[in-house]
């Protein structure tokens, strides 16, 4: 799913949000808020942050023979991603994967990462719903990578309130307070 609007609109609280809402069945949620990063390091912020979201534990047996001073290498990551996503399957639980500011991922390499990540499947079915949120910018983007585009299943480009809405969330959030 894609979510898109202007900066300060509340995409990130809408996240927040959802988290807070979201059934049993669904979760984790794992929300990364900076993207900026090779794919081989978002590879591994998503799977420690899943693992971790999961109580599970480094593979001490591969913890130290990744690159640059012990980083686990996109192996390792895809290996302990694809693990916790299918443990967390197991369990009966659909993991999110929310990456925020997905407006700045401009990288093919890391936008064909993301895409991968959709291929994770159990028992022929999706493990994880990918969420991505940012500026409209993001849907330019998108459209230059059609093989992430088409699996897309959901876009909202949330727009700014008219003065009529404006005003009445002030009075109401006044009147809430």
């Amino acid at each position: 799913a894609l979510i898109a609007g202007p900066s300060g609109l509340g995409k990130t609280i809408l996240v927040q949000q959802l988290a807070a809402q979201l059934p049993e069945a669904a979760g984790p949620l794992v929300q990364l808020v900076f993207p900026q990063m090779p794919a081989d390091q978002l590879l591994a912020y998503l799977a420690a942050e899943l693992s971790s979201a999961m109580a599970i534990e480094p593979d001490s047996s591969t913890a130290d023979r990744g690159g640059r001073g012990g980083a686990p290498n996109i192996e390792q990551s895809v290996r302990r991603l694809h693990g916790a996503l299918v443990e967390n399957a197991r369990k009966g639980r659909h993991a999110i994967l929310a990456l925020d500011d997905a407006d700045l991922l401009r990288d093919p390499e890391t936008l064909d990462t993301i895409r991968l990540l959709l291929n994770f499947q159990h028992q022929g079915r999706p493990v994880a719903t990918l969420l991505l949120i940012g500026l409209p910018s993001l849907l330019t983007t998108l459209q230059r990578i059609p093989e992430l585009e088409d699996r897309i299943d959901l876009k909202c480009l949330l727009p700014r309130f008219s003065l009529e809405q404006t005003m009445s969330y002030v009075a109401y959030r006044l009147k809430a307070a």
